[in-house]
Parts: structure tokens; sequence; C-alpha cells
């Protein structure tokens, strides 16, 4: 089987040393169960490989996109080229708004099953749709493009339950939670009891870790706040913020 995947990738597997994590080799895991694995992924500037072969049967393919705005075009653009070339058999999002659309515009033009993967609690969901007045507009996109997939991945009972809410066969819905695939073996051997004994010194008991990207979508505001109610009430608590992104100088 020979699958397309249009990915939200912005580190840029395609730049051979900036990719961080097992993202890598978790897709060369996934493509030695296939016969070819293509990987678009969102690249913003030119990079040293507009193409990547890791394996004989991954290639990753850079949109070298101009700015940020030109993604999703020129991913289109790449996924076209692709499935002129290579017969696709399945084609997947890593989301149902940017790269679901260009999914849905592949998959059609060409007639190929299209699976869109959904990570997040948004379509539908109020308190998302309110933060911007963007996310209006996407929540229509997400919807549109779920409902014309052939099926949908969700990473949670919860989310699979709102699709069929939404209208949804049963069927077309595939719970698939993250994790699958990653290596957890070096994380085994690290020592616990030195990470505690670092960030306990001068005097406190308890430890709360958050590990993540520092994204709007993480809502590290509400973790700040529900911080100072805890350290109000346990003085001897202590919060560590694990992670990098925009919301970095808020944290």
């Amino acid at each position: 089987m020979n699958v397309l995947m249009i990915s939200l990738d912005t580190t840029c597997l395609a730049e051979e040393g900036t990719v961080r994590g097992d993202t890598l080799s978790r897709h060369i895991q996934i493509a030695k169960m296939l016969s070819h694995f293509h990987v678009v992924v969102f690249s913003v500037g030119k990079a040293p490989r507009a193409v990547l072969h890791p394996t004989e049967k991954l290639t990753i393919y850079a949109t070298q996109s101009a700015n940020k705005a030109m993604r999703v075009l020129d991913s289109f653009r790449v996924a076209l080229k692709v499935c002129r070339r290579d017969r696709i058999d399945v084609l997947t999002t890593q989301d149902p708004f940017f790269t679901g659309v260009v999914g849905l515009a592949i998959g059609r033009l060409f007639r190929i099953p299209l699976n869109v993967q959904v990570h997040a609690d948004c379509i539908g969901n109020r308190y998302w749709i309110r933060e911007r007045l963007l996310n209006r507009f996407l929540n229509v996109i997400g919807m549109a493009v779920i409902k014309r997939a052939d099926n949908v991945r969700v990473v949670s009972s919860s989310e699979r339950e709102k699709m069929f809410r939404l209208g949804l066969p049963e069927d077309r819905i595939w719970n698939i939670p993250t994790g699958g695939g990653i290596n957890v073996r070096r994380f085994l051997s690290a020592d616990g009891a030195k990470v505690r004994k670092r960030y306990l010194e001068g005097g406190y008991q308890q430890m709360v870790l958050f590990a993540g990207r520092l994204t709007k979508q993480k809502r590290i505001e509400d973790l700040l706040y529900a911080a100072k109610r805890v350290v109000r009430e346990l003085p001897g608590a202590v919060f560590v913020v694990a992670g990098e992104g925009s919301e970095l100088p808020a944290a």
C-alpha cells in the first residue's frame, strides 16, 4: 500500500539535523509497514533539500513556502505532483483544517480514499470557536472536511462520541490514541530521584510537572491561574514547566 500524508510538521523533516525527538524514526517505522510512505511537510523558506529519502520506503517533501499563508497552496502543488507520478492508495491528513482541505481536494481529484486525523477537541467546541474570529471559519471548514472524508481518526472516546453526534456513522470513526510507535525506552532509564531533588530544593514538598508545547492550544494561562490558587493553599508546592513555543514568555 502506498500512503500519502499531508503533515502539519513545521520543524521540517526534510531538514536533516533539525528534527527533535523520535519523529523521524516513527515515520521510518510506519514506512516499513507500507509499500511506500510519502510525506508532505509544511516548511517555510528554502530547505537544504526539497526531497529527502531517509529510507527506500520513505520520501519526505518540503513545501519550501515563501510564508505561512502559502503553505496550503504549496502542499497541494507538491501532493499533485506526487499523485501524478506515483499510484497512491490512501491519503491521510494531520488535521481537518489546513491539511484536510488539501487532502479533500486531492482525494476528489484522483479518487483516493481520505483519512482525516483529529488530534484535538476543536470542531464544535464553543470555547475554541470563541477564542478568535478565524476559528469560526475553521470550524465550518473542519465540519465540511470530516463529513466528506472516508473515515476520521480521533484520539479519545469522548471525541469519537462527539463525531457521532455531529452525524458521522460509527464505522467511519476510528479511535486510535496517540502514543503508538513512540519509543519510551529512553524515558525508563531517567532518574526521577535526581529530578525531584533538583526542583524540590528550597523546602518544597510537592511538584506539578507540565511537559508539552507552549502554544495557545495548551492554554498555559489556565495552568498559571491554577498554580496561583494551589500555592496559596499549599505553599510547599512547586510547578515546573518543560517545553518551548510561542507562549514561553507567559510561562
